[in-house]
């Protein structure tokens, strides 16, 4: 995951002509993780996984569930 100041860095390097294996070298960060934050595949700050994920959201219901009954 990106914070929120290493995504607009990110997207301030790119416009000033850096590739992406440079930014990702900068920052410290996977060229993957890089593109998909640039691609708008993953939003800065926010998880992709953990508590508030939406692929959480299915084992909470199911979670409920269980303690509802």
């Amino acid at each position: 995951m990106l914070t929120r100041e290493e995504g607009v860095d990110a997207h301030a390097l790119r416009r000033q002509g850096w590739t992406i294996s440079a930014i990702a070298r900068h920052l410290g960060r996977d060229r993957k993780t890089i593109r998909a934050y640039l691609n708008g595949d993953h939003v800065p700050g926010q998880s992709t996984s953990g508590p508030g994920c939406l692929r959480s959201v299915p084992a909470v219901l199911q979670a409920a569930a269980r303690v509802a009954q």
